[in-house]
């Protein structure tokens, strides 16, 4: 699972500026960040998380959130993507 994970998250590869790359893929040093400071940090870990599952529950229930459920779920989503693009980019020993 761990193989096919990056390749989930970036399924068209890495961006044009990053292709010459020496070393490997560079989206997997942001992968290994990620894991490593999510390890470290599991309460950050499980806020980012909860951020998600917050904006994927408003996106699946609508009603709960009144008149604009789209808006409050894509602002948790984005949350989230934010918090896991700021995690990937820390450096962790």
């Amino acid at each position: 699972m761990k193989a096919y994970l990056p390749s989930l998250l970036f399924p068209f590869g890495a961006l044009p500026c990053q292709s010459i790359h020496k070393g490997g893929e560079p989206h997997m040093k942001f992968y290994k960040n990620a894991m490593k400071y999510f390890s470290k940090y599991p309460d950050q870990n499980a806020f980012v998380h909860l951020l998600a599952g917050v904006g994927f529950g408003f996106l699946l229930a609508y009603p709960v959130v009144g008149q604009h459920p789209i808006r409050w779920g894509l602002l948790f989503v984005l949350m989230a993507v934010v918090g896991h693009i700021w995690a990937g980019s820390q450096k962790v020993k």
